[in-house]
């Protein structure tokens, strides 16, 4: 697959990557970012891809069946915690630890 080199907000040029698309989440706010809306567009660092998203799951807080809600929480936090091999097999991009 053909792909460029980008200049990011450090001025650097970069590749997009696992580590580059990693970079650019490691730097972002998310304790801040109210209602989790962030953009990963041109953040910081020198390594960062400067067009990056995350998809996020959304749950009700009252859920009709917190029972099913409960697993699938439970299910996320393993993904999170252990399944970033799994996740990288399937070409997704692991959050980076922090």
């Amino acid at each position: 697959m053909a792909y460029t080199q980008l200049t990011n907000k450090a001025a650097k040029a970069v590749e997009p990557s696992t580590e580059s698309f990693q970079a650019a989440a490691a730097t972002a706010d998310w304790t801040h970012a109210e209602g989790y809306y962030l953009i990963l567009t041109d953040q910081e660092g020198a390594k960062s891809w400067p067009i990056t998203g995350a998809s996020f799951i959304l749950v009700y807080k009252e859920p009709s069946d917190a029972a099913a809600v409960g697993e699938a929480l439970k299910f996320f936090a393993w993904a999170y915690k252990d399944g970033g091999a799994m996740a990288a097999e399937l070409d997704y991009v692991p959050l980076p630890a922090r």
